[in-house]
């Protein structure tokens, strides 16, 4: 297949193109050109800024059998990649996110359940809402040549946020541990190499619709355990569990965090704590 990649080839975009080449695909790949892999072979690369220029799109000489769009957040470039693509491109994957969900309260959720509500002619700020009107953008242009694919909280190697990598560190220290829930909150990492992987075969396949992507996962006290088990923490763990109640209610005194405290030093202190229970609820928040 001819495959047009739009977005960076530092994490997703990087184990998506090398796994496209290696299942023999042609790769066109259109980014800011900030990052090249060492191994890629023969490819097709655009340098261009989506957001302010498309020219390199329109100039190129060719079609495409699928574009892959791994990096649209808002509308507006939903619609200006439409409009340099379509009569040029047959099908398009996007990577939105399950943080299209209106909430996620209710365990079992698919891909029916409620999205974010956004008021007609209203422009909102946030990642989650912003992609739902991205989904919404591409569908209107698209229809049934668009493959919608909403991916979990991605992991895995060349991860810019070091998540995994912050678990590693924290068990190692080991000590008293603020953590969230009563520890039946499950982790639903994917790695990136299976996300990459699926991308592929929905290319293949010609899928259409929208697919959430998730994995089972591990509750946050097994998850714990494991991690001790094989790390040798320097002390031994000491996890207190936060209930919900009294964490949402924290994080919503977040602003006010060094009243009622003695010192600079103790503020410190107990923003260190709340840094490191966001940091464990932000992983454990979202579930299927």
């Amino acid at each position: 297949m001819k495959l047009l990649i739009i977005g960076g080839t530092g994490f997703l975009g990087r184990h998506l193109t090398a796994l496209a080449l290696d299942w023999g695909h042609e790769v066109t790949l259109f980014n800011r050109g900030r990052r090249q892999h060492p191994d890629w072979r023969e490819l097709t690369q655009l340098q261009g800024d989506r957001d302010q220029d498309l020219t390199p799109l329109h100039r190129h000489q060719g079609s495409w059998d699928l574009a892959i769009d791994t990096c649209c957040y808002r509308p507006e470039q939903a619609a200006s990649l439409s409009a340099a693509l379509l009569g040029r491109c047959e099908r398009l994957i996007f990577i939105s996110t399950i943080s299209v969900y209106r909430d996620f309260a209710q365990p079992g959720q698919d891909e029916s359940a409620p999205l974010h509500e956004i008021a007609e002619g209203e422009m909102p700020e946030d990642y989650g809402p912003l992609k739902v009107l991205c989904e919404a953008t591409y569908r209107s242009r698209w229809g049934e040549r668009l493959c919608v694919l909403r991916p979990g909280v991605l992991c895995g190697p060349h991860d810019p946020t070091g998540r995994l990598a912050w678990w590693v560190k924290r068990v190692q220290q080991g000590g008293p541990w603020l953590l969230p829930g009563q520890g039946e909150d499950r982790l639903q990492y994917l790695d990136v190499r299976d996300c990459a992987e699926f991308v592929l075969r929905a290319a293949e396949q010609q899928l259409s619709g929208i697919f959430n992507l998730l994995k089972p996962g591990i509750a946050l006290n097994d998850w714990v355990d494991r991690l001790a088990a094989r790390l040798a923490p320097a002390t031994p763990i000491a996890p207190e569990w936060a209930p919900w109640p009294a964490l949402l209610a924290a994080l919503s005194h977040t602003t006010n965090l060094s009243v009622g405290c003695y010192c600079e030093q103790e503020s410190r202190c107990h923003r260190a704590i709340l840094r490191e229970l966001l940091i464990a609820a932000g992983a454990a928040m979202r579930t299927e």
